[in-house]
């Protein structure tokens, strides 16, 4: 039972520095892949494209979907 814990602690040891390699390899994988900005970028892409009215209408729907947006006051909407 002993060998046993030995062993199991071994492949324990093995598996979390091959568990933290692989973390570190995807880190520095998600720096050098894309832009800090790109997130923002996409979002200025897709709102570019984007009507007056899709505008208001997406951002009424995001209000609506704010927690507390049925916690204010309900006739002054």
């Amino acid at each position: 039972m002993a060998e046993n814990a030995v062993w199991r602690q071994e492949t324990r040891k093995t598996n979390l520095k091959r568990a933290r390699l692989a973390d570190e390899q995807e880190e520095v994988e998600d720096t050098h892949d894309k832009a800090p900005s790109f997130i923002r970028s996409q979002l200025n892409t897709a709102a570019a494209d984007l009507t007056v009215e899709q505008r208001l209408q997406s951002n009424k729907r995001s209000l609506q979907r704010s927690e507390g947006f049925m916690d204010s006051k309900f006739t002054s909407k």
